[in-house]
């Protein structure tokens, strides 16, 4: 990936200890990044955001305007911050934006480049 390259992701959650947004080697925050990353449930932005996952947010609002119930974490998984709960949203982002990983494989199968 070209370097200084910022790379706009619309998804809805992130697991930020997947190894393709591990940020070896990655350089600087570009000085015109203007965004921020987002402390919520299970998502510290201090420790979470680094050189290759520079922003996070979470947008809920919207949702509890439109739902008369709140979340129903119970039966669907979900965390009131930028934490993905079930790997899809980070599996998006991370074929967009994220580093290779060798070794990687879907347990235990399969194994190779990602």
């Amino acid at each position: 990936m070209e370097e200084g390259i910022v790379i706009g992701i619309i998804d809805t959650r992130i697991w930020r200890e997947s190894k393709m947004l591990n940020d070896d080697g990655v350089g600087p925050v570009p000085t015109r990044w203007k965004g921020r990353c987002e402390s919520g449930e299970r998502f510290n932005a201090t420790t979470n955001c680094n050189r290759k996952l520079i922003g996070a947010k979470w947008f809920i609002d919207a949702f509890f305007a439109d739902n008369e119930q709140p979340c129903n974490t119970t039966e669907f998984p979900e965390f009131l911050s930028p934490r993905d709960a079930e790997g899809h949203r980070t599996h998006t982002a991370t074929t967009a934006a994220g580093s290779f990983v060798a070794n990687a494989s879907y347990k235990g199968l399969a194994l190779g480049l990602v």
